[in-house]
C-alpha cells in the first residue's frame, strides 16, 4: 500500500494514510475527497496517519495540485499522527487548510525503521516504542478528530 484516502461514512472525516511520503497523487485524492465531503457535510476533518513516513523536504507539493491560491476552507480540523521527528512539518502538511485547528499527535520517538523492527538488524540499540505508546497517540488523535461522533 502506498497510500489511501478514505471518507468515513456517517462523519465528515477523511482518513489519509501513506506508507513513505506525501506526494501529488495522494494530495490530489485528498482535494477530491475534501470537495466531495465538504459539499455534502459543509465542514471536513482530515486525519493524516503517517506511521512509516521516511521522506520529507520541509514542504508538500500542494502548489502542484491546487489550481489556484484558494485554501481548503471547508477543513475545520487536521490531525497529524506521525513520528515526533515530523512535528515541525505539520504546518506544511496542513498548509491549504488555513481556517483549520491543527494538532500533531506522536507515535513515539523512534524512527520508522525501528518501529518496523529493523533496529536490531542494522545494529540499533534502542528499543521499539511499546504498543501502549503507539496506541496512546492513535487513541488521542482519533478521539480529537472524531469528537462529536463517538
Amino acid at each position: 500500500m502506498s497510500h489511501s484516502v478514505t471518507e468515513i461514512n456517517g462523519t465528515n472525516v477523511i482518513e489519509v494514510t501513506t506508507a513513505l511520503k506525501i506526494d501529488t497523487a495522494l494530495l490530489s485524492e485528498v482535494i477530491s475527497s475534501v470537495r466531495t465531503v465538504g459539499q455534502a457535510a459543509g465542514k471536513v476533518r482530515l486525519f493524516f496517519h503517517l506511521p512509516y513516513m521516511t521522506e520529507w523536504d520541509g514542504t508538500t507539493p500542494w502548489a502542484e495540485v491546487l489550481s489556484d491560491e484558494t485554501s481548503l476552507e471547508q477543513v475545520e480540523r487536521v490531525a497529524v499522527l506521525a513520528d515526533s521527528q515530523w512535528e515541525q512539518s505539520v504546518e506544511g502538511i496542513a498548509m491549504p487548510c488555513r481556517n483549520a485547528d491543527v494538532k500533531f499527535f506522536s507515535l513515539g520517538t523512534n524512527s520508522p525503521a525501528q518501529r518496523m523492527g529493523f533496529s536490531k538488524l542494522f545494529g540499533g540499540e534502542s528499543a521499539e516504542p511499546t504498543q501502549d505508546t503507539r496506541m496512546d497517540g492513535i487513541s488521542a488523535a482519533r478521539t480529537w478528530i472524531y469528537e462529536g461522533y463517538m
